[in-house]
C-alpha cells in the first residue's frame, strides 16, 4: 500500500488529539488513532506508514455491532513521524489539526 492511500484512509478514519495535561505542568498529551471492524487493513495502514500498533478485537458498542479494532501511536515522535509522511496528502481540515499537534509538540 501507498502513502497516498494511508492518508486517504486517515483523512476519512483517523483522529488526531493533541491537549495540555492540567494536573501536570508543561506535559501535553499526543495521539494519532483509527478504529475499524476490519483489521486488516490498519494493519495494511501500520505496514504503509511503518508506525503504531493495532489492537483488539473490542466488542461493539451496541449488542450486534462488529468487533472493533484500534491502530494508534502515542507519543511525540511517532506522531511526528507519522504525519510527516501522510501530511501533503491530507484535506485543510486535518492539515489544521495536525498543525494543531506540530505546533503543541515543538513548542
Amino acid at each position: 500500500m501507498s502513502i497516498e492511500w494511508a492518508a486517504g484512509l486517515f483523512e476519512g478514519e483517523g483522529c488526531i488529539t493533541c491537549g495540555k495535561i492540567k494536573q501536570r505542568l508543561n506535559s501535553i498529551r499526543v495521539q494519532l488513532t483509527m478504529s475499524s471492524s476490519d483489521r486488516d487493513v490498519l494493519e495494511k495502514f501500520a505496514i504503509a506508514i511503518n508506525c503504531g500498533r493495532v489492537l483488539g478485537p473490542y466488542p461493539g458498542q451496541r449488542v450486534g455491532n462488529k468487533n472493533r479494532y484500534n491502530w494508534h501511536v502515542q507519543n511525540m515522535r511517532d506522531c511526528l513521524y507519522v504525519l510527516g509522511q501522510i501530511y501533503p496528502h491530507l484535506c485543510s481540515r486535518r492539515k489544521n489539526k495536525a498543525d494543531e499537534m506540530i505546533e503543541m509538540i515543538l513548542e
